[in-house]
């Protein structure tokens, strides 16, 4: 078995704290929201599969990842479909771009792919939203 270096460990140690912030975040919000797809409104249940998914996506926008207003509840479908092209789900594009504009830059008039592809962070990060989207308009 390989030896773990201590830095090693100490990413480990960082990733299992990250992810069990994650999943407490995901929890609470599944708690707070109605057990439907925020797209098409399908009742989700464990039958059926769902995912959290990030408006801002975390690997660019890691300040956002716990941002409640950043994360919406999709089904399997509607979440694979946006992944594949997100011109498929213009109620997401739409949400996605208010909340760019709102939360990282509110004097800019960004495209989908900008955001998608930025790197760009503000770091006064609200972590709530008086406004929780329910189902997004399609």
């Amino acid at each position: 078995m390989k030896k773990v270096s201590e830095k090693g460990k100490k990413q480990r140690k960082l990733d299992l704290a990250l992810l069990n912030t994650d999943a407490v975040v995901y929890l609470d919000i599944w708690q707070e929201r109605p057990h439907k797809c925020q797209c098409c409104g399908v009742q989700l249940t464990k039958e059926h599969r769902f995912m959290f998914h990030h408006c801002l996506p975390k690997r660019y926008y890691e300040a956002y990842r716990h941002a409640k207003w950043n994360i919406l509840i999709l089904c399997s479908d509607c979440h694979t479909s946006w992944e594949s092209n997100p011109d498929n789900q213009p109620g997401i594009t739409e949400y996605t771009i208010k909340i760019y504009i709102q939360y990282v830059d509110p004097n800019s008039s960004p495209s989908l792919k900008d955001i998608l592809q930025s790197d760009k962070t503000n770091s006064d990060v609200p972590t709530t939203i008086t406004e929780i989207p329910g189902q997004v308009p399609v």
